[in-house]
C-alpha cells in the first residue's frame, strides 16, 4: 500500500500535459481488469499504477460512480494480493458504496473469494461530514457532486471549476486529509462576526461601567442624594464591569480563533 501511495503522490504533483478524458480512464481500467483476469501480475500492477498514479491526477472529466467503483475494486484486489486484507475489504466496501448496483463478475471476484463477502453483507452505516464549500466551482466524491464525505471510507475526490472542468482529482485513503483548495471561510467569518459583535457590546458596557462609576463618586459628595442611590450605582458599575470584561475577552478569543482557522 505504501508503494501505491508514493506513486500516487508523485504523479499528483506532476504537471499534466493534457487533461485525461473519461474514455481514456475507462479504457485503462478495462485493460487492468483484463490483466487481473488473465493472471498477468506485471500488467496488472503497471495498469493500476497508470490508472491511479498517472491518469486520475490528470483527469479533466468527471469520474462516474461506476468507474470510481471499478477503481476501488482494482485497489482492493491489489491490497489483497499484497496481504493487506483489512484495507482490501475497506476498498471493496468503497467500491460497493460508490455504485450500489455494481457487482463484480466471477472472473474478477469469485463467490468463494474473501472480498466477495462485501457484496453479501448489509451496507455499513457510515457517518458523513461536510467539507468546506469551494469559493468557485464544486467538489465531488466518487462521481457525485456533494460536500458530504465519509472519512472512514476511501474515495476519489474531484475539484471542479465553474465550467465543470476537473482542476484536481485525488484518491483519498481512509481518514486521509482533503487536498487544500480555496474555500468559503464560513467558520472564519462567523468568528469575525463574533469578534466585532462582542467587542462592540463589550465596549458599550465598558463605557457604561465608567459612567456608573462616576455617578458613584458624584453621589458620595452629594448630600441630597436619595438613600440607596450610591449602592445602586455601585451594583450597576460591578455588573457592567463584569459584562464588559467577559465580552471583551470573548472578542479576543473569537479574533484569535479567526486567525487560527484561516480560510475555513
Amino acid at each position: 500500500m505504501v508503494w501505491f501511495w508514493l506513486v500516487g503522490r508523485a504523479a499528483s504533483a506532476m504537471d499534466c500535459a493534457d487533461p485525461v478524458s473519461r474514455a481514456e480512464l475507462d479504457t485503462a481500467v478495462d485493460e487492468t481488469e483484463a490483466a487481473w483476469k488473465n493472471v498477468d501480475d506485471t500488467a496488472f500492477r503497471d495498469g493500476l499504477n497508470t490508472v491511479a498514479g498517472v491518469l486520475l491526477p490528470c483527469m479533466g472529466d468527471a469520474v462516474t460512480p461506476d468507474t470510481a467503483a471499478r477503481v476501488h475494486l482494482l485497489m482492493a484486489l491489489h491490497l489483497f494480493g499484497n496481504g493487506d486484507q483489512d484495507n482490501a475489504l475497506a476498498s471493496a466496501r468503497a467500491a460497493r458504496a460508490a455504485a450500489p448496483s455494481f457487482v463484480p463478475g466471477p472472473d474478477l471476484v469469485p463467490a468463494e473469494h474473501p472480498l466477495h463477502v462485501v457484496w453479501d453483507e448489509a451496507p455499513p452505516d457510515q457517518k458523513a461530514h461536510q467539507v468546506p464549500e469551494p469559493k468557485a466551482g464544486s467538489v465531488a466524491f466518487d462521481g457525485v457532486q456533494t460536500r458530504q464525505r465519509v472519512a472512514d471510507r476511501a474515495s476519489i475526490v474531484q475539484l471542479f471549476d465553474d465550467t465543470g472542468f476537473a482542476k484536481a482529482t485525488t484518491y483519498l485513503g481512509v481518514g486521509e486529509s482533503m487536498p487544500l483548495y480555496p474555500a468559503v471561510p464560513r467558520r472564519r467569518n462567523t468568528l469575525v462576526g463574533c469578534t466585532i459583535g462582542a467587542g462592540a457590546i463589550g465596549g458599550v458596557a465598558y463605557v457604561g461601567a465608567w459612567s456608573a462609576r462616576s455617578n458613584v463618586y458624584a453621589g458620595a459628595v452629594d448630600t441630597g442624594a436619595a438613600p440607596g442611590a450610591i449602592e445602586q450605582q455601585r451594583a450597576t458599575t460591578n455588573v457592567l464591569s463584569v459584562l464588559s470584561t467577559t465580552l471583551l475577552a470573548t472578542a479576543v478569543g473569537c479574533g484569535t480563533g479567526a486567525a487560527l482557522v484561516g480560510q475555513r
